[in-house]
């Protein structure tokens, strides 16, 4: 396997419907971006002459992509090929059966890829999600709990094992931040939801994401900033720090309920009228047109935000992710 084959492989998610490991318009392939949180691919990897190239699409530096490579073991000099790395935890997604669709699995050097059990050979693994609905993360566990009892989304399966662990109910979407999907949303409906934030811009960004795809179908969405979280720290670091439960069931009771802020309100709310106005029966080259008006309106809203909304089109009009 070349060096970028190996990239591309790293860093492909094999999500349905992302374009992720395809073939990009300007040569090479285009996978997500490892220097930046890239819910829609950016980077172009291509190999000329022997030497990996490397472009990414949405502003990061060629030494901020590589650096990032070399932290995950994907540049020469920096450790080792991907076939070196070694797993180190293993997360189940199940259906509302409990029956495994796949694995999301961390590796050292850190990184995160997927996997599905293999029909055909008891014990192996397909390392894509090709065909396979992504769903939440304990969802079988969400759904036999109590309805009354408050559920509190993290970013992350380790974070949502250690709180649970705690006997609160919890859940992630796969892939961390920008990946929500609109699918996820019926099974909150009637829910008392805490969302728990990482300490850090994208995890703020991800966490206004889920609480307005929640607002309208929960009984009550609150976003919960702990207190006294280190730069990019979690629920996980706030534990080790002392924090409890009992103590963060006191602090989710006291949280204000989420709304829209004045100023982010305003192009959602646009974006909505939108989406209300789409028929999905009508003929695709008749979809596309009528999205022209979201261009303006996208642009206006963060990266983590624009992901979401391309995903709800997705969803809502059966639309490839080759179609926008």
């Amino acid at each position: 396997m070349s060096a970028a084959a190996a990239i591309v492989r790293a860093l492909s998610c094999g999500q349905p419907g992302c374009t992720c490991g395809s073939r990009s318009g300007v040569g090479g392939f285009k996978v997500h971006c490892p220097a930046h949180e890239d819910a829609v691919p950016s980077l172009q990897v291509s190999e000329k002459g022997g030497k990996v190239l490397v472009r990414c699409f949405a502003g990061c530096s060629q030494e901020t992509v590589i650096a990032a490579l070399k932290d995950r073991g994907l540049w020469a000099g920096s450790g080792g090929p991907q076939e070196t790395r070694r797993i180190v935890a293993e997360y189940d997604y199940r259906d509302a059966q409990g029956r495994l669709l796949y694995q999301v699995v961390r590796l050292e050097p850190k990184t995160f890829r997927q996997r599905r059990p293999d029909p055909g050979t008891p014990g192996a693994w397909i390392w894509n999600l090709s065909g396979v609905e992504p769903v939440l993360y304990r969802l079988p566990e969400l759904l036999a709990a109590d309805p009354a009892a408050p559920v509190f989304i993290l970013e992350g399966e380790k974070d949502a094992d250690r709180l649970a662990a705690q006997g609160l109910i919890t859940t992630t979407n796969p892939q961390g931040a920008g990946k929500w999907r609109v699918s996820f949303n019926k099974h909150f409906a009637g829910r008392r939801v805490i969302i728990l934030p990482d300490n850090d811009q994208p995890g703020r960004d991800h966490a206004q994401v889920v609480a307005r795809n929640l607002h309208g179908v929960a009984a009550s969405v609150k976003v919960l900033d702990l207190p006294d979280l280190p730069d990019k720290g979690d629920v996980s670091d706030w534990l080790k720090a002392g924090g409890t439960a009992a103590r963060l069931l006191e602090l989710a009771e006291a949280a204000p309920e989420w709304t829209p802020e004045v100023g982010e309100a305003g192009p959602r709310a646009e974006i909505d009228q939108v989406l209300k106005s789409l028929d999905p029966k009508v003929s695709l080259a008749e979809k596309l047109s009528r999205l022209a008006p979201l261009a303006p309106m996208l642009a206006r809203l963060s990266h983590l935000e624009a992901a979401a909304v391309m995903e709800t089109l997705r969803e809502r009009l059966k639309l490839r992710a080759a179609d926008l």
